[in-house]
């Protein structure tokens, strides 16, 4: 089912970001780790001047996600519709669960395709009645918000979907960035490609 949710960086630390929902009435209700692989077929000087767009579009994630004692691998596919900004307005996600992502990683690496992103990603689940923040602490990024649409919006057109959720985090009072759609594999690739430019 394709969805809509909006992801802004938060300029504070998790735990002022908890302090503040739970002054707002939010309460904690699940912690997760995940880590991401993107793989993709394109060759490395394609994978550089690649836009967004083109490597999510190619490219199938291997997820090793871990929730208490409960731990679930699996590959995904991210099918993106974006405006005409580059802005992501919904997604919908194809899983396969596979029985050992060490062993899918070998065999992709083998077939020639390329990891250009590893992502982890420690989350921490809070609600207060129908609306559910994730908070997500990105290793080399920060801290980050995101809030998928909520039941009743089922019938809303994705820009009403959007401008709600929007309007929703906005009322939190967190320092937030002027970006709602964060792409955090990308964010975190093109960091890595500016650090070892300058390495050079």
């Amino acid at each position: 089912m394709r969805q809509t949710e909006v992801t802004v960086q938060v300029f504070d630390s998790m735990e002022n970001v908890l302090s503040q929902l739970g002054a707002l009435g939010y309460e904690v209700v699940g912690n997760k780790k995940m880590c991401d692989y993107y793989y993709t077929a394109l060759c490395h000087k394609a994978i550089q001047d690649a836009d967004y767009a083109t490597l999510i579009k190619s490219s199938i994630i291997l997820r090793d996600l871990t929730d208490g004692k409960f731990r679930k691998q699996e590959m995904i596919y991210k099918d993106k519709t974006l405006d005409n900004f580059g802005n992501v307005v919904s997604e919908e996600k194809l899983h396969e669960k596979i029985e050992s992502i060490d062993n899918v990683r070998r065999m992709f690496e083998r077939w020639g395709l390329t990891c250009w992103c590893t992502l982890m990603d420690s989350m921490t689940v809070c609600r207060k009645d129908d609306v559910e923040f994730v908070l997500q602490s990105v290793e080399g990024l920060g801290v980050f918000i995101e809030l998928e649409e909520l039941p009743d919006m089922r019938d809303w057109t994705d820009d009403e979907k959007i401008d709600e959720l929007k309007l929703i985090l906005k009322n939190v009072g967190l320092k937030l960035g002027e970006d709602y759609s964060c792409k955090k594999p990308y964010m975190l690739f093109e960091k890595e490609k500016n650090e070892c430019g300058r390495q050079k």
